[in-house]
C-alpha cells in the first residue's frame, strides 16, 4: 500500500514538474498581455488608457496575438508576433486620423433617427447618463440588411450592448454583461 501511494505521489510530482516548465517556458518565450497592449500604444502615439482593448488572444500554432480594439470611434485589427513585440499586421495607419479606414458613409434620409438619438434611446433604457458612463462606442452599420446603430458602453461593473434600428429607434438586441466575468 505504502509502495502504491509512493507511485501515485512521484507520478503527480512529475506532471507537476512538466507543467511548471511549460510554464516557465511560455513565460519566458513569450511576451504578456500588458506587454503587448504596451507595444501596440506606443505604435499608436498614445497611452493605453486611451485604447479599449476588447480582444486579445495568442495563437499558439501561429506565434501571434490577435487584437481587436477600439480608439477614436474606430475599430482597428492587430497581429503581434508573442515572442518579439512586432507589429506583424494592422488596419491602423500612422500617418493621419483622417486616412484611417472606416466604413463606406450611407446616406442619411430624414426617416432614420441619429447617432445622438441612439445613444440616448440606450441610455434611458439602461437608465444612466452619458456622464455616468464609460467607453461609449457607437457605430452604424448594415446588420441582416437593416441599418442599426450598435451603441456599447460600460455603467458601474456591466458592460452593455444594444443594437437599435436606425429606421425607427427601435431596440433589436439588448445585452448586459458583468465585466468580472
Amino acid at each position: 500500500m505504502k509502495k502504491q501511494m509512493k507511485i501515485v505521489i512521484a507520478i503527480i510530482a512529475v506532471i507537476l514538474a512538466i507543467l511548471a516548465g511549460f510554464y516557465i517556458y511560455f513565460r519566458m518565450t513569450y511576451m504578456n498581455k500588458n506587454e503587448i497592449k504596451e507595444t501596440i500604444a506606443n505604435y499608436m502615439n498614445d497611452k493605453e488608457n486611451d485604447i479599449f482593448f476588447e480582444k486579445m488572444e495568442l495563437e499558439l500554432d501561429t506565434g501571434l496575438y490577435e487584437v481587436e480594439l477600439y480608439y477614436q470611434n474606430q475599430d482597428y485589427d492587430f497581429k503581434v508576433d508573442a515572442k518579439k513585440g512586432k507589429i506583424v499586421k494592422t488596419d491602423y495607419q500612422k500617418q493621419s486620423q483622417s486616412s484611417n479606414k472606416s466604413e463606406p458613409s450611407t446616406p442619411s434620409t430624414d426617416s432614420e433617427i441619429t447617432e445622438e438619438e441612439a445613444k440616448n434611446i440606450a441610455f434611458t433604457d439602461a437608465k444612466v447618463t452619458e456622464a455616468e458612463v464609460q467607453r461609449l462606442h457607437i457605430q452604424k452599420e448594415y446588420d441582416d440588411r437593416r441599418l442599426v446603430y450598435e451603441v456599447d458602453f460600460v455603467f458601474a461593473e456591466y458592460e452593455y450592448d444594444y443594437k437599435i434600428q436606425a429606421s425607427d429607434g427601435s431596440i433589436l438586441e439588448y445585452d448586459k454583461d458583468s465585466i468580472y466575468d
